[in-house]
Order: C-alpha cells, then structure tokens, then sequence
C-alpha cells in the first residue's frame, strides 16, 4: 500500500518543484526583477507551489505514521475545532467558502491519538474545501457526544455526491468523475487512508448526500 502511495504521489511532487524552479529562472534571466508586476507575478506562482508541496509533505508523513503506535492521551474536542479553525480559516477565506464550526455546548473529552485524529478531520475538511466550487460556499464541522460515541460530521455543500458512490469512494485509488469533481487534482487515496485510520480507532465513516451537499461523518467510541 504505501510503494502505491509512494508511485502515485511522485508525479504530485515534482509539478510543484518544476513550476517554482520555471518561475525563479524567469525572475533571474528575463529581466522581471526590473518589472515589479511581473516580478510579484512569479513570486505569487512560486508562493502558491509551495503551499501545495507543503500540504503533499503533511499527507505523506500521515500516511508514514499511520503504521506507527498511537500516543493516547485526553483531548479536548472544543480545542481542537479551535486548532482546525485556526489551520483552515484562511485558505477557507480564499476560495470564498464560509468555514463554519458549530459551538459545543458541553466540551466534550476524547482519549485517544490525538495526530490520527487530526489525520481524519484534516483531511475531510481538505476535501471539503478543494472539491467545492460554489460561488456562496459553506463548509461546516460539528461534534457531539451520543450514547458514549464522538460523532464528528463535515458538511459542504458543493455538488451532490451520487448515492450509489457511497461506499465506492473510500477505495483505493477511487475518484469521482462525474461532473467538474474529477477536474481538481488528487491521487484517490485521501479518503481511503481516512477510512483506513478511522478503524485502526474502532470507529466509523459514512457519507450522507442529499440536496444540500455532502455529510461525511465519523463516529468514534469514546472510552
């Protein structure tokens, strides 16, 4: 699984590597030093191509320390929406998405590994963001404790996943290809290392799609 992570991600890494290596050789060589905006030009490009190689870095070290053995400790869920607040805000405020996190009441206490944790949602509100295109673009994250299950629920409501796709888009390499979802690049593991990860923690994931978007929503037992 991870030499087929491995293949699948190279190509990934690389494009941002070239086009950041194309943009400094065009501010060295061709004059745009002298010409701020084109100057500010490429160095935007260059920018953008290494948030995207930072965000591939952080996928391929959760996917590596995701065979590693868990670290358990008390985590406070009303904190660490804050924290997925905190990471997501901005990007959110740049694609024109409203990233919304719905209050908890009564903070609730969850005893387990707090990075496979971060994995899982990190990636479920990722996805929420990327595949989203609305011009009014909401991505909304929830939890709540029920009869001893931590039920986190992330909410966008970009296009309508087809039902029969439920459970077909946490394969391996799965990727949807109706409509525009297929036009944003990825490598269709994304979702199947979450589902992955969320066993590994004795839980589950399933995806709810209706006519206000897609509800991706994980349960985990709370010991």
């Amino acid at each position: 699984m991870k030499n087929d992570f491995i293949q699948n991600m190279t190509h990934e890494l690389k494009t941002p590597v070239a086009t950041m290596s194309i943009a400094l050789e065009a501010i060295q060589n061709f004059k745009a030093s002298e010409n701020e905006t084109m100057k500010s030009e490429y160095i935007q490009i260059a920018r953008n191509e290494i948030n995207k190689l930072d965000n591939l870095v952080d996928k391929v070290l959760s996917f590596i320390q995701i065979s590693e053995h868990p670290t358990l400790e008390e985590i406070s869920i009303n904190a660490f929406m804050n924290e997925v607040e905190n990471s997501f805000n901005l990007r959110a405020n740049q694609h024109n998405i409203y990233l919304k996190i719905q209050a908890i009441e009564k903070d609730i206490h969850y005893y387990g590994d707090k990075h496979n944790l971060k994995t899982v949602v990190f990636n479920l509100v990722d996805n929420a963001l990327k595949y989203n295109q609305k011009q009014s673009g909401i991505v909304e994250i929830s939890a709540q404790e029920n009869h001893s299950f931590l039920t986190i629920t992330v909410f966008d409501n970009g296009k309508q996943i087809p039902k029969d796709l439920a459970k077909s888009i946490f394969e391996k390499f799965y990727r949807v290809s109706k409509g525009n979802l297929h036009n944003v690049k990825g490598h269709g593991l994304g979702l199947y290392i979450v589902k992955m990860i969320v066993e590994k923690m004795n839980g589950s994931i399933s995806l709810v799609s209706n006519e206000l978007g897609n509800y991706f929503i994980v349960k985990l037992p709370i010991k």
